[in-house]
């Protein structure tokens, strides 16, 4: 059996899609980085080590539920700088050194870049440090160049890529500081936007970030121009600034709120809850079954038995009799606005607690499925849950748009000569010469 890695659901092996969400199964060959976007705030809060702004959402059942359609989720990749810690901050983090060494350890000064004491000046006379334009320019950098290694080939700084909407070909260099710099401005919308509506970091993730910067040596990024107090300030504003300011503004208590009643409306309207087990109408290599076939009967006939033995037994023990794991997993809890449109209309046309089989021909590959619709109330967590999901799905393109005119109003200066010194393809340089 395989699984899903986006939602969670088992198929068969031969399947090349989910059916469930719709991901592909087939690996593709890695591509140049995607043109950056605007952060977006993930509708659930950072959990792990590797902070992605967008996570899926855990629901009952351990399910992990989508929260944009994944060919959205590929485009926006590269411009989410909370993905900066799955690439080269484990050569940069000292794992053997504990906190009380960390502190312990004598302050220097970075030396290698001798620029000015500022990188830029906006607002009514407001700067941003070298050392923290150096610290943004470095998420960046870890951001693209080993988030997206493999795709460079021999000599990356040689290569140029597509960026912004117009799709202007930059060298490698040059995207890496024209996205730090894109990703500064909007870093600064966002703080004005916090401090004028007094809205704070979300304590939890703050918190996790805190945590994180203790495991650092003092030293850490001294050799590519600025201190672990520059980096802090770098990474907490690209990590938290988003999801602050959005859900502070239509979170519970915020200026522009949105009361339960429309919430639970849309949660009724939209949200699915099911369980299934889908077989693919293909043989062994893959190839689409005649619907006259022995091999297509004997899997109409088995889903058949799958729904009898359902009614005698229960869903939950034939999902384990054909998957041959526990039905812990089977639950899917999601937008139907997320989910392949024929699945969603085929989940709806079955009645809350029943089951029924449904054929998907008009698929890439097509599948045969048991489904048992659930009630999406049968579990008193669902809804509270599902909140920032259906906030980020109803709210974030008006807030996103306002985010965007504002960057494009801000006044801000940056000087000339730290941006040309400030040459990520130096940072490459260092790190593998450690």
């Amino acid at each position: 059996m395989k699984t899903c890695s986006t939602c969670g659901m088992h198929t068969e092996d031969h399947a090349s899609f989910c059916p469930c969400c719709g991901a592909s199964f087939v690996v593709s060959q890695p591509t140049p980085p995607p043109t950056p976007i605007p952060t977006e705030p993930s509708p659930k809060p950072v959990a792990s080590p590797a902070l992605p702004f967008f996570e899926e959402k855990e629901k009952k059942g351990g399910h992990a539920l989508p929260i944009v359609i994944l060919s959205v989720l590929a485009t926006v990749a590269v411009g989410l700088s909370a993905l900066w810690l799955t690439g080269g901050l484990e050569a940069m983090l000292n794992r053997d050194a504990t906190p009380e060494k960390a502190h312990t350890e004598e302050t220097k000064q970075p030396t290698v870049h001798p620029l000015p004491a500022v990188a830029a000046t906006y607002g009514d006379g407001q700067e941003l440090s070298t050392q923290q334009y150096l610290a943004y320019l470095y998420l960046e950098f870890e951001n693209i160049y080993y988030n997206m290694y493999e795709s460079f080939g021999t000599n990356p700084w040689e290569q140029e890529f597509p960026y912004g909407d117009d799709g202007e070909k930059l060298l490698l260099s040059d995207y890496i500081v024209r996205a730090t710099q894109d990703n500064i401005k909007r870093q600064i919308v966002l703080q004005q936007m916090m401090e004028d509506y007094d809205i704070d970091w979300i304590a939890d993730e703050e918190e996790e970030i805190d945590q994180l910067l203790t495991t650092l040596k003092k030293d850490t990024f001294l050799d590519v121009g600025f201190d672990n107090n520059a980096y802090g300030y770098a990474l907490k504003n690209a990590n938290l600034n988003e999801r602050s300011t959005f859900y502070g503004l239509y979170g519970k208590g915020g200026a522009r709120a949105v009361d339960e009643l429309t919430l639970r409306q849309y949660f009724v309207t939209n949200y699915l809850s099911y369980k299934m087990i889908s077989i693919p109408l293909t043989d062994a290599g893959g190839q689409v079954l005649d619907v006259n076939s022995e091999a297509y009967e004997e899997i109409l006939a088995k889903m058949s038995h799958y729904q009898t033995l359902c009614q005698e037994s229960g869903f939950d023990a034939v999902y384990a009799l054909h998957t041959g794991e526990a039905a812990e997993h089977a639950r899917v809890d999601v937008d139907a606005s997320h989910m392949d449109p024929a699945l969603a209309q085929a989940v709806r046309a079955v009645p809350i607690g029943d089951t029924a089989i449904v054929e998907f021909t008009e698929t890439a590959t097509p599948y045969i499925a048991l489904i048992q619709r659930l009630d999406i109330y049968d579990t008193n967590e669902l809804f509270e849950n599902s909140v920032e999901e259906i906030l980020y799905t109803t709210c974030y393109e008006a807030f996103d748009s306002e985010v965007s005119e504002a960057v494009k109003r801000l006044a801000i200066a940056f000087d000339d000569k730290v941006v040309a010194e400030g040459k990520p393809e130096e940072f490459a340089m260092i790190l593998e010469n450690r």
